[in-house]
């Protein structure tokens, strides 16, 4: 069976110092992302396990701090995720990552 797949956020994105965090983010299917909210307890064991102990509440200060990336910054995001992508023959128009992703960050 193949699963639609969504990136699973520990700190959801709505925080920008934590929203393109690889550390923050891993692959969930679509189903329980939505039905059982990504089981952030669940996640944050996780991320102990792989980071060491302590990351996830690392995470979670980071969180909660204000950060404002510069457009350079975000940029630099975006570059590196598109060139991966193209790597990896996935295409996702650039518009859609513009407008979903760095948008709301790039017009401020």
């Amino acid at each position: 069976m193949d699963r639609k797949m969504d990136n699973w956020h520990f700190q959801v994105r709505q925080h920008f110092a934590t929203r393109f965090s690889e550390m923050n983010c891993a692959k969930q299917c679509c189903y329980c992302n939505d039905e059982f909210w990504g089981e952030q307890v669940k996640f944050g064991r996780r991320i102990d396990e792989t980071y060491g102990k302590g990351t996830a509440e690392a995470l979670e200060i980071l969180a909660n701090s204000v950060y404002k990336r510069t457009q350079e910054e975000l940029l630099e995001i975006y570059n590196k995720y598109y060139q991966i992508l193209t790597e990896n023959k996935i295409y996702i128009p650039k518009s859609y990552i513009v407008k979903k992703y760095l948008w709301t960050d790039l017009k401020e």
